[in-house]
């Protein structure tokens, strides 16, 4: 949480910084929703390493974007997303369901008049559940999850946007075990629906 709580505090720092009104052209300050679909899996590496099936979750948080230049903005966001696997080990399917609140923080560059953009940044998120077989699996995961997102986006002129994005998960999210090298990251296709209603 402490790790959140920074990142939020760096982006009001620039948000305070920066001259959020539009001149020349330039961006402006947007503020918005989105909600949409995680296409969520992990992958193990290591001895033992086991192999997955994707699971379908939904994501939804707010976002604010924070113009620097009249093509490039810092995109800070606050989502909760369900995450997980399945694994059909020994005939039978499994599945592990878990959540996260996530904040990523986000380099937006825009392609002028176009309404394109591509996006890229790290993200950080905190473990609220864990389940499989209706059992509270939690303590045996990190409570944190380092990642990195990449993506584009497509943006109308009344605020309605849509986008897609690929989560490529850096850290382990299971707790280790003594004598094993497997390590478990949470990797996502992400496809939203947003609304800026400050704009």
């Amino acid at each position: 949480m402490k790790k959140i709580l920074s990142i939020l505090t760096v982006a009001g720092l620039i948000a305070t910084t920066i001259n959020v009104s539009a001149q020349k052209g330039e961006q402006k300050f947007k503020l918005g929703a989105k909600a949409g679909l995680n296409l969520a899996n992990i992958k193990e590496t290591g001895t033992g390493a086991g192999s997955f099936k994707s699971i379908t979750g939904f994501i939804v948080g707010g976002f604010a974007a924070i113009p620097v230049s009249s093509s490039f903005a810092i995109q800070p966001e606050l989502l909760y997303g369900q995450y997980g696997a399945k694994s059909d080990a020994l005939g039978i399917s499994i599945d592990l369901k878990t959540s996260y609140l996530s904040v990523p923080l986000l380099a937006k560059y825009s392609f002028k008049e176009t309404g394109f953009s591509l996006l890229a940044g790290p993200q950080i998120g905190v473990l609220l559940s864990a389940k499989t077989l209706g059992v509270d699996v939690k303590s045996s995961f990190q409570g944190s999850d380092v990642s990195g997102v990449f993506g584009a986006e497509y943006e109308l002129k009344n605020g309605l946007s849509i986008a897609a994005r690929y989560q490529l998960g850096v850290s382990n999210i299971e707790k280790s075990t003594v004598g094993s090298d497997t390590k478990a990251k949470n990797n996502a296709f992400q496809f939203t629906v947003g609304y800026a209603f400050l704009k």
